[in-house]
């Protein structure tokens, strides 16, 4: 059985057809995918956020307990100031008082720092709210955009299925497994075209007497990549024909 141009450029077209729809349904779940880490990742950065402002609640929490034995210690000292009977133990208590005072405004002004960071924090997670709100959104509207378009996919993709299984038996009996191991692991890649005398696929120069069997419609591999070679029917016939 002869190989026509026109049958194997109906065969290279619709395994190009077959290779464009299967990129368009891979990237269906790659565009979930995307929306979905965006989501995770959002996700945990609002857990983070959240044990942040637990330890940060803690530690407000712990320094309001130092200022509180401060005072108690201040409390403690300024009894003793008032029954102490030298001068010098007087003095004594006096400093200490002062150092208990600074200490637990010191203390005080952490405080202070940490309800600030408290309320950035609490900022940080209503924002977060938002976008978690808008993400999820945007994961459902996706969804659906997706599922509507592998549905219309896979009905185009059977049709192409069936017009590649009517194109393949055009292929001659004792080339079509040759055809079909290169077809499996190459795809679109398993034909192509000749370009100025050259293949299409890794665009090395063919042969004089390559050219004329495609001219006679005999099955041709390129010597170089092992694409099976077809002249475009739009091709006009070569200089080389029969020299």
């Amino acid at each position: 059985m002869a190989l026509t141009a026109q049958e194997l450029q109906r065969l290279h077209r619709v395994h190009q057809q077959i290779t464009e729809l299967q990129e368009k349904q891979d990237a269906g779940p790659r565009r979930l995918k995307i929306t979905e880490n965006r989501l995770s990742a959002t996700d945990q950065r609002q857990l983070d956020l959240k044990e942040k402002q637990t330890r940060t609640r803690m530690e407000i929490d712990e320094k309001d307990l130092t200022v509180q034995e401060h005072e108690a210690r201040i409390a403690d000292l300024q009894t003793k100031l008032n029954i102490c009977s030298t001068n010098k133990e007087y003095q004594s208590l006096v400093e200490d008082i002062g150092k208990q005072k600074q200490s637990a405004s010191d203390m005080e002004d952490l405080i202070l720092l940490s309800l600030e960071d408290l309320s950035q924090q609490d900022q940080g997670l209503e924002d977060l709210a938002g976008e978690l709100k808008q993400l999820a959104t945007e994961g459902n509207t996706i969804r659906q955009e997706v599922e509507a378009e592998t549905a219309e996919l896979n009905q185009r993709m059977d049709v192409a299925r069936v017009e590649l299984a009517e194109a393949e038996k055009a292929l001659p009996i004792d080339f079509l497994q040759d055809y079909q191991r290169m077809a499996d692991a190459r795809g679109e890649g398993a034909l192509a075209a000749v370009d100025n005398d050259c293949c299409g696929g890794c665009y090395q120069r063919i042969t004089h007497q390559m050219i004329n069997e495609l001219h006679l419609s005999k099955p041709v591999c390129c010597n170089s990549c092992g694409c099976l070679l077809y002249l475009p029917e739009s091709d006009p016939v070569s200089d080389t024909e029969g020299s």
